[in-house]
Formats: structure tokens, sequence, C-alpha cells
């Protein structure tokens, strides 16, 4: 039942994260095709870039505003979301109407902002619902690949913008209904703690042990490669929209479903071997972009641009959401960095545009900033991973170190002062909470390696998912919460005398 209880709650994380990249990239493309009709191609992509970089600022703040509600009754908070979505209507409706440009601008700026904080609390949600981290980059691919494709049926079987607007709209509603809902505990998502999502720097994987927090440089590093991807990207998505509103090309929507394609490719690659690979997948598919930006430069062929695009914005998206989950779980303020990525990826294109005028055409002097770009991201890349290498490395010697028991001193082991051998302690504990052969053998594994559970599951030759349901099935009859609390368990464990 815990098991079953578990899935759910990540299939309803899921589907909350799909419908929020569907609300806020469905409201963005809105938004462009609606400034057409009062501004011209390089106004769209001015106006676009500055409605993410408002968006940014509700990522940012939604760590202060969850905290603001955090002691707030339920019908305090309902009511404040029943008002943001009403105000979110009537932006909508502001937009679609073309009611003039600053109008538009102004309510696209409120509209933005609230998606933005809506967005930071379903990054947060999504971080702490799943149990498994080793799949996380997954979850984050299959949502992304749900949200464009709930996009692409929103642009092809409504063709009115009016509609198209309403499904938006229901779309950030149910959002805002999920946030300021209690659930069946009676608590807020800004009020969870350790009864539902884990608490500041508590594991998904240890319940109750802390994982080894990040030092916020590690932070600033990957903020750094995200914001020189983001100008690669940029000035690729920059070139695509400003020949589309040109009406240069019609690109259409069938392109659009090689990024959920490549979305879900990419939560499967970045998930291999625990995500040690997934920083230098993110490098070459950079590699593949700034050589685009290149032969763009020379004269290439637009389509080239455009299909290099969608293939490598899906693996970026991932990429970048997935990253700044992680350092939320070995950070005190995870609510803060659980949708950063987002946030980042949003002020690069607004200061990209504010900066450089917004690359929206690909020039020789941005083909040698590309290259400059490469470099810099090569450097922070490798340094940042191999960062992140020695930091695992000694979080599991400390974890190793500090589960073994300690036999230093005069003082015996205490097992020993009851004449209890070790083999004789692993017995008697598997006799005394009935342990099937299988769980003593993982049990013995766990006890005696530091490697990871996908190490310990290839040295047994079974598959992961075994190992948990093995740790989850000992965890019930030692009534003990994951591998570490397990762990703890058996080496504090002695039988009366």
């Amino acid at each position: 039942m815990k098991a079953n209880a578990k899935k759910e709650t990540i299939y309803a994380n899921i589907i909350m994260l799909a419908v929020f990249f569907f609300a806020f990239l469905g409201t963005e493309y809105l938004f462009d095709n609606c400034m057409m009709y009062v501004t011209d191609a390089s106004g769209v992509v001015r106006a676009q870039n500055q409605m993410l970089g408002v968006s940014a600022i509700g990522f940012l703040l939604y760590n202060w505003i969850s905290g603001f509600f955090a002691d707030k009754s339920p019908w305090v908070t309902g009511g404040t979301g029943l008002l943001a979505f009403g105000i979110g209507a009537g932006c909508m409706g502001c937009i679609i109407l073309h009611a003039g440009y600053v109008q538009m601008m102004i309510a696209g700026g409120v509209l933005f902002f609230l998606l933005g904080v809506v967005g930071a609390g379903v990054h947060y949600r999504m971080a702490y619902s799943v149990y498994d981290r080793a799949m996380l980059a997954r979850c984050v691919g299959f949502a992304y690949a749900g949200g464009i494709f709930l996009q692409f049926l929103n642009n092809n079987m409504i063709h009115e913008n009016h509609t198209q607007a309403v499904a938006l709209c229901a779309g950030t509603g149910y959002l805002l209904f999920v946030l300021c809902t209690p659930d069946r505990k009676g608590s807020l998502p800004c009020q969870e703690q350790e009864g539902g999502y884990p608490i500041a720097g508590q594991s998904q994987e240890a319940a109750g042990q802390k994982d080894i927090q990040y030092p916020v440089y590690v932070g600033i590093m990957l903020i750094g490669i995200v914001f020189l991807q983001t100008i690669v990207f940029t000035t690729l998505d920059n070139a695509v929209t400003a020949v589309h509103a040109s009406g240069g090309v019609d690109i259409g929507q069938w392109p659009r479903l090689l990024l959920a394609l490549s979305g879900i490719a990419a939560g499967f690659l970045y998930d291999i071997r625990g995500r040690r690979w997934m920083h230098m997948i993110m490098y070459c598919v950079t590699l593949l972009s700034t050589i685009c930006v290149i032969v763009i430069g020379f004269g290439g062929p637009f389509l080239l641009g455009l299909l290099v695009f969608y293939l490598s914005a899906g693996f970026f998206s991932v990429y970048f959401t997935v990253g700044f989950m992680d350092i939320s779980y070995h950070s005190a303020k995870p609510k803060l960095w659980a949708g950063l990525g987002r946030a980042v990826n949003n002020v690069c294109a607004l200061m990209i545009m504010t900066l450089a005028g917004g690359f929206a055409s690909v020039r020789y002097e941005v083909m040698i900033v590309a290259v400059i770009l490469f470099f810099l991201i090569s450097v922070l890349a490798f340094s940042y991973q191999n960062i992140l290498i020695g930091m695992e490395l000694r979080s599991v010697e400390a974890a190793a170190s500090a589960l073994m028991p300690q036999t230093g001193g005069a003082a015996e082991p205490e097992d020993k002062q009851v004449g209890l051998s070790t083999m004789d302690k692993f017995t008697a504990f598997g006799e005394q909470y009935s342990l099937t052969e299988r769980e003593r053998e993982v049990l013995r594994a766990l006890l005696s390696s530091g490697e990871n559970v996908q190490d310990i599951a290839h040295t047994l030759g079974i598959s992961r998912a075994a190992i948990y349901r093995h740790i989850s099935n000992m965890n019930e009859k030692t009534e003990t919460k994951a591998r570490m609390g397990l762990i703890q368990f058996y080496y504090g464990w002695h039988p009366e005398k």
C-alpha cells in the first residue's frame, strides 16, 4: 500500500509539472502571436524575453511567499489562490483582445509573474515527491514531454485564440487549486515538513539522516553553466522566433513534437548510472548547438538551426530542471533552488535582449562570442563535474565510517560484551525479524559495502527496483525508514541477554 501511495504521488506531481509546462509555454506562444498585432518582429522578441524576465521574479519570490502563508489557515490560502486565478484570467483576456501594446505588456507582466510563483511551487513538489532520486530525470522528462504534447494538441485542435486562452487558464487554475488545497493530512505545501515533503537538507533516500550540504559555490557554478548555455540556446530560439514572427517561414506545430521526444530521451540518458554522465551529455549537446550557430552564421540552412534547436531544447530544459532539483536536496532553502533553473534561464534571456539586441540574426561577431562562450562552458562544466565526484566520494566515505561500529579503545564492542560474534548477531537478527534468504543477502551487501544501490544490484545480479523492494520489506519488519535507517538500526540492535 505504501509503495502504491508513493507511485500515485509521483504520477500526480508529474501531471502537475506537465500542466505547468503546458500553461507556461502555451501562454508564451499565445502572447507572441497576440503581440504580432501591435508590434513588429523585433518587438515580439523583445516583449517575449521581458516576460520571461518577469516570470523569474516569481520563481525567486516563491520561497518568501510560501513562508508568508505557512502559518495561515487554508481559507486564507484558498481565497488568495482564487483571487490570483481571477487576476490571471483577466490579464489573459486583455492579451487576447489586443488591448494595446502598453496594456498587453502590463497584463503579460502580471500573468507571467503569477506563472513564475506557481511554477516554483510545482517544481518543489516534483522534487520532493520522487522517493527514488535515481529516476528524477525520467520523471521530469516525461512531464516536459507531456506539457509539450498538451500544447501541441491545444494549438492544433483549437484554432481560435479565445478558446486556447480558456484551456491555458484552466491549466493554471488546476495548479493553483492543488497548491492551495490541503492534502489528506490537512497540510498545505508550504506547511509540509517531515510528515509530507522532507525538511530542508533531509535525504530522500534516508529519512532522518541529512545529506551532505553543498557549498554555495557549487550552486553558483551551476548557475554560471546554465547562464552561459542559455545564451547559446537563446540565440537559436530568438532567430527562430524572429523568422516566424516576420512570416518568412511558417514553422508550424509538428516540429514541436521533437521537443517532447528529446525530453523523454534526455530523461533516460541522464539517469544512467545515477546521472553521473548527465553533465557530459549536456556538454555534447551544447557543442552541437554552438556548431549550428556558426553554420547559420556562414549562411547555412535555417531548417538546420530549427532542427538542432528543437532537439537540443528538450535536453537543456530537463538538464537545468534536474540539476537545480538535485541541489535543492542539499540546500537549506530547497523551495528556492528547486525551480531556480527556469529562473536563471529566463533572466539570461532578458539580459541577452537588453545587452545584445536579442541576437535575432546570427552575425559574425555572434559566432566569435559563441566560441568564447563554449570555451567558458567547457571550463566550468569539467570543474563542476570534478567537484561533484569529489563530494560524492567524501559523502560515501563519511556515511560508511559513521555506520561502522566503533571498536577502538579499551571498551569492547557491545556485542562482544554479551558473547555474540558478528556472524551470530547477523543470524540472530535475521531470525528475530523473519528475513528471507534474499533479504539477508541484500542486508549483508548493505552492511559490507559503501557502494550505491545501483552497484550493489549489479553485484548481486538483480535489478535496482528489486533492491529497493527488499529494503522496503525489511523497513516494515524492523519499523525503520529507508536504507540508512535500517543499517543504523542493525548496528544499534543486540538480542536480550
